[in-house]
């Protein structure tokens, strides 16, 4: 789902921070995208907050800031409420495996091989999905780095599908 993605036109203008805003909660999330040695339970960061507070708007700034030829950020999804499929969770890991697959070293691979030896697995549960799309060929990579940003679950509905 190409409209969820970083610089995608059906999500412009996008939400972003004016300059001088949000400033603390930018570095915060910027430094953590920035170690790499983190360890389970640290390997998530969940920014939570009351709907409209922001969230979206820091993650748009920091995944801008960060895009590059060095970009640490391996996916990027957009959840939007009243945007069609944007605001479903059916095609949330078939576009981060997508976007993995552009980013991280041999997962390509990796996730045509298993693709192709399970050909209905778009069409199945969102934890078959998970498991075979981002599990399984992340296990089978040697030190693999993935940093993926994920916005507005203020929906309980989604959370819960997911």
């Amino acid at each position: 789902m190409f409209e969820a993605m970083l610089h995608a036109v059906e999500r412009y203008p996008a939400p972003k921070c004016d300059p001088g805003t949000r400033e603390e909660a930018q570095r915060i999330v910027t430094n953590w995208i920035n170690n790499p040695g983190n360890a389970w339970p640290e390997t998530i960061m969940w920014l939570s907050g009351a709907p409209g507070v922001g969230k979206s708007a820091i993650a748009q700034t920091v995944c801008e800031a960060l895009d590059g030829p060095e970009n640490p950020v391996s996916g990027c999804y957009f959840f939007g409420r009243g945007q069609g499929d944007r605001e479903k969770a059916f095609f949330f890991l078939a576009t981060i495996a997508y976007q993995l697959g552009c980013s991280v070293k041999r997962y390509d691979t990796v996730l045509n091989k298993i693709i192709q030896d399970h050909p209905t697995v778009l069409r199945q549960t969102l934890e078959c999905q998970f498991r075979k799309l981002i599990l399984e060929p992340i296990a089978m990579l040697e030190n693999p780095r993935a940093v993926n940003i994920v916005t507005a679950f203020d929906n309980p509905g989604q959370v819960h599908s997911l």
